[in-house]
């Protein structure tokens, strides 16, 4: 397996900064929890990102990124 030819951003969404007032809103349909990547706000100059921190988001209170503060909620989808 060869790391340099797997573009591991390729599902990378890229969103506004997650508040409290304004989440970063994750769907999930078949699971109470996803696992997420938070790398930061998103700059031209790359000054604030942060290493890339996994985090398992579930459901109910919202979750902070410990690094830069920024806020996801997980949305299950119902039928």
């Amino acid at each position: 397996f060869d790391m340099a030819t797997y573009n591991y951003l390729e599902g990378v969404q890229l969103t506004n900064f997650g508040t409290v007032d304004n989440p970063v809103v994750v769907f999930t349909a078949d699971a109470p929890y996803r696992f997420i990547g938070c790398s930061g706000p998103t700059n031209e100059d790359d000054y604030e990102t942060h290493e890339l921190l996994w985090m398992m988001l579930r459901e109910g209170p919202l979750q902070r990124c410990i690094y830069c503060g920024q806020v996801f909620k997980l949305v299950r989808l119902r039928n």
